[in-house]
């Protein structure tokens, strides 16, 4: 079935227009289908087009950097970036509060090396969003292969 994809205040909406089983007038087509979902689009939709349902990427990692160019969706790599790195700063966040309780655990046991490593690893967690990998990549393959890259070596 094909979607209909437009944009709107800087979003890309899809939608799949559906033939309803029962209460369907008998020949009701994808294509009356696709006309009905047309005329209830809403007012300040943009670059409406129909695409093909495996026009749509299945890895939804990045959707809000999804831009549609023609007869496909590519994605916005400035925007994809800046979703990583927001998803970076959530994982950090996270591992911060233990490593504070680390940290805190190493100060009051005098343990200088302990401390050491805790201000080291939480110095990497703090230059995440800066990696110079994140700008240099140029599709999102190369920015989840980052992601699962960097968060598989700070968990362990």
């Amino acid at each position: 079935m094909k979607r209909i994809v437009y944009e709107l205040d800087g979003q890309l909406a899809i939608v799949t227009p559906v033939i309803n089983t029962m209460g369907e007038a008998e020949g009701f087509t994808e294509d009356d289908a696709l006309a009905r979902a047309s005329q209830k689009l809403p007012d300040g939709a943009e670059n409406v087009q129909i695409l093909d349902a495996e026009a749509i990427p299945a890895d939804r990692t990045f959707r809000d950097a999804w831009r549609v160019d023609r007869d496909k969706i590519k994605i916005d790599m400035p925007r994809a970036r800046d979703i990583l790195r927001t998803k970076l700063r959530e994982f950090r966040a996270e591992k911060m509060g233990s490593l504070d309780v680390e940290y805190q655990r190493a100060d009051e046991t005098k343990n200088d090396k302990k401390k050491a490593a805790v201000i080291a690893e939480k110095q990497v967690l703090r230059d995440l969003p800066a990696h110079p990998k994140i700008e240099q990549a140029q599709t999102v393959e190369e920015l989840l292969r980052f992601h699962a890259e960097v968060t598989r070596e700070l968990v362990q």
